[in-house]
């Protein structure tokens, strides 16, 4: 009995880590904001209520350390936003809602 409780909590939780992590499409970025630790913001144009993120769903934090995220990571992470902005470039943001919206991945789209 205990077995199938344990295999049904995991199941359970490694359920709720898929769900947690989402792409939000097509965000045009209207600021980026740079942090002293190397980490920044991510402001979107538009409001995007479907995103789960702060201030309306325009707020997307890439935080060194965040899901796992390094520092050289950031770093290209960093440099795909700001030539999506430069570009007037939409990007596809792939973030963690249950962590505030943290972002581990950046698609720059056409």
């Amino acid at each position: 009995m205990k077995c199938k409780v344990v295999i049904g909590v995991l199941i359970l939780f490694i359920s709720s880590l898929a769900i947690a992590d989402k792409y939000t499409n097509n965000v045009s970025i209207s600021q980026i904001e740079v942090l002293a630790n190397g980490s920044f913001r991510i402001w979107s144009l538009e409001n995007i209520s479907d995103s789960g993120c702060y201030e309306s769903g325009r707020l997307f934090k890439v935080y060194v350390g965040g899901n796992g995220l390094s520092s050289d990571g950031a770093k290209n992470l960093l440099s795909i936003a700001m030539l999506a902005y430069s570009l007037g470039h939409t990007v596809d943001i792939y973030h963690d809602e249950a962590q505030n919206c943290l972002v581990s991945q950046i698609r720059i789209s056409k």
